[in-house]
């Protein structure tokens, strides 16, 4: 058993790390060679381990059955878990050392347990190293045979206040309920409760006045105001109007949703904002110019200050909203993980939509593994002041009225997600046969935004090119003198529509690369038709410089300058992994390649296939010159920080 054991290790918390958890277990498992898989949420994973941050329920008791040995932290639903898988856990409590969360409950839990023999206890690093010895030689327990928990867990975690009752859900699983010790009233009380306290602090009424636009309203009536009585041009009737105009103009386009400035109005309205504000300099600078120049510095600072106060305001009023997050059990642990980096959104409990929402606390993002009642209930323990469900299904069942009459009483805010991120940009509600709809209007390619597009794509490779020609030819000397071979690496990758043209870049590897490739297949790192491998040996040092400073790059500002390319797009792909595209993935062709792209300033090579492409699709959905504008500033900040490779 020593030489293929096999461990699973699980931290079921996301919100305090439990480092310590680590610090004691990886050296005993670097020193066995043992097999382990890891669930550490926001502890540290273990190196060399299968870590993963989260998992279901019957995947994490699938790994439970197939080990050795369970290690977890302790807890009455990891201990539940382990003994219905058959396993006697060693199980480590939160005990007072070092400076991390200290759960007394969980200690006092587990001695209990550890005393009616039904898991082992370790408080030390000696002693979880004694019983990890043990269970390798065959000296200690860690198969009980049963696959259900024992009427002594349930009678122990009973005594011990844990749970208030031990119930069977409808397929005979014992499930667990809210913890006493830290008990709130639940479901209807629990809102009632709060109906009644109506707590509404500060930052709920400014983030509601943002939302509803009275913050707006109010600004743009003070800055009238200002304005009507400092400006000396004009009768007082027609100065209000012309600044009310002015401001409201940049007040709605600060206040639009996403969707609603990505319309076909867009550049209407780009284009009387314009007209408008020439004429309100012509009319202050043509009747006095010493009084229309200071009044027309007064309106541009007061336009900086309102653009400054509103993005102040409103990052303050969005603050993250603590959210219950509810739909079918895949999408909830995808979008727990994708939105945990988010600043509006924190996810601090989420639910599995079955018809009737069953609520499902986190542990870590995802973890589905304890299952209350309802939506309420998860609301009532996790404090949360919004629902997010996100369900194909949700629309249709009566229990989203009554959640929504519930989470209204309460003052919950209830919200159905539209889960078509990539397309958010242009899609926009709509009522049709009393019924709502979501309409998807895809971006036009205007002839200005396209023509602007190309003309500032051509000029800037041009400019780039005279500017930096001492440092491509620095390159290409230092490149020639590293290894035999041209310094222009050539390359057929596949542009707009499928048609191929040939790529420009530094050469970065030996003359034989693609000769070798066949030898390094089996060593692929990366995912999908991609092939990616971090320390590959046909890389030069000269090359490893270049592609760690992205420099390796520039000669592709001369694709760019000839309309094979564009300064943002999706990456070049090469040919042989547009021969694997599905219909979906082909999508991402419908534009130029690109220097630069979501996918290399959102995380570049560190993320996996799918997620580029899904990034790279997003950009096609939705690019725009203000998005390449922003794509733009953060190349260069990625560039300098060195964050990966382009």
């Amino acid at each position: 058993m020593t030489d293929d054991l096999t461990l699973v290790a699980s931290v079921g918390t996301y919100h305090h790390p439990f480092d310590r958890f680590v610090d004691w277990l990886e050296p005993w498992t670097d020193e066995r060679g043992a097999q382990v898989v890891f669930q550490h949420g926001s502890t540290r994973p273990i190196e060399g381990a299968t870590n993963l941050t989260m998992m279901a329920p019957d995947e994490l008791l699938e790994h439970y059955r197939r080990a050795d040995v369970v290690v977890l932290q302790g807890g009455a639903g990891g201990v539940m878990d382990a003994r219905r898988a058959g396993r006697i856990p060693i199980v480590v409590p939160r005990v007072p050392v070092g400076h991390e969360v200290v759960d007394d409950h969980q200690v006092v839990l587990a001695r209990r347990l550890a005393e009616m023999g039904l898991v082992h206890v370790a408080e030390t690093r000696e002693q979880l190293h004694a019983l990890l010895d043990g269970a390798a030689d065959g000296t200690v327990a860690t198969r009980s045979g049963q696959i259900e928990p024992t009427p002594g867990v349930v009678e122990a975690v009973r005594l011990l206040g844990e749970l208030p009752e031990a119930r069977r859900d409808d397929e005979g699983r014992t499930r667990l309920g809210l913890p006493r010790s830290n008990r709130l009233p639940a479901g209807e009380e629990f809102l009632a409760a709060r109906e009644q306290r109506g707590r509404r602090g500060p930052f709920r009424i400014l983030a509601d006045a943002v939302r509803q636009g009275l913050l707006g309203y109010l600004l743009t009536f003070a800055v009238t105001l200002v304005l009507s009585s400092r400006l000396a041009v004009g009768p007082v009737s027609g100065r209000v109007v012309v600044v009310s105009v002015l401001v409201w103009l940049v007040y709605s386009w600060l206040a639009q949703a996403a969707y609603e400035r990505a319309t076909s109005l867009k550049p209407a309205v780009r284009f009387l904002s314009f007209v408008g504000t020439t004429l309100v300099v012509a009319l202050l600078l043509g009747a006095n110019n010493t009084v229309g120049l200071r009044s027309a510095l007064l309106v541009a600072l007061l336009a900086v200050a309102t653009f400054v106060g509103y993005g102040a305001v409103h990052r303050v009023a969005r603050r993250r909203t603590p959210t219950v997050l509810v739909g079918e059990e895949r999408t909830v642990r995808r979008l727990t993980q994708r939105w945990h980096d988010r600043s509006d959104v924190d996810v601090v409990s989420s639910c599995v939509w079955r018809g009737e929402a069953e609520s499902v606390p986190l542990g870590s993002p995802g973890s589905l593994t304890r299952i209350v009642p309802d939506v309420l209930a998860a609301v009532a323990r996790s404090r949360a002041r919004s629902v997010v469900i996100a369900s194909d299904h949700a629309l249709t069942t009566p229990s989203l009225r009554h959640l929504a009459w519930a989470l209204q009483r309460a003052d919950v805010e209830c919200l159905v997600l539209a889960d078509m991120e990539d397309h958010v940009e242009y899609m926009r509600p709509q009522i049709v046969a009393d019924q709502l709809a979501l309409t998807m209007r895809p971006p036009n390619e205007h002839l200005v935004s396209v023509a602007a597009k190309t003309v500032f794509d051509r000029v800037v490779a041009l400019v780039g090119l005279l500017v930096l020609s001492p440092v491509l030819l620095a390159i290409a000397v230092a490149v020639k003198a590293s290894s035999p071979g041209p310094v222009i690496f050539r390359q057929e990758r596949t542009g707009r529509d499928g048609k191929p043209f040939t790529m420009l870049k530094f050469r970065t590897m030996v003359v034989d690369a693609e000769e070798r490739l066949a030898d390094l297949v089996l060593r692929n790192e990366g995912a999908g038709p991609l092939f990616k491998l971090d320390d590959d040996p046909r890389v030069t040092r000269v090359g490893r410089l270049l592609r760690r400073t992205s420099l390796d790059e520039l000669p592709q500002l001369v694709n760019v300058l000839l309309g094979h390319m564009s300064l943002v797009g999706p990456r070049p792909a090469l040919p042989r992994e547009t021969a694997q595209y599905s219909q979906w993935v082909w999508r991402r062709l419908h534009v130029r390649p690109g220097l630069t792209g979501l996918w290399q300033v959102s995380g570049r090579s560190q993320l996996s296939w799918e997620e580029s492409i899904r990034l790279d699709l997003q950009y096609v959905n939705t690019w725009s010159l203000r998005l390449d504008a922003k794509i733009l500033l953060r190349t260069v900040r990625a560039v300098v920080a060195r964050d990966g490779a382009l």
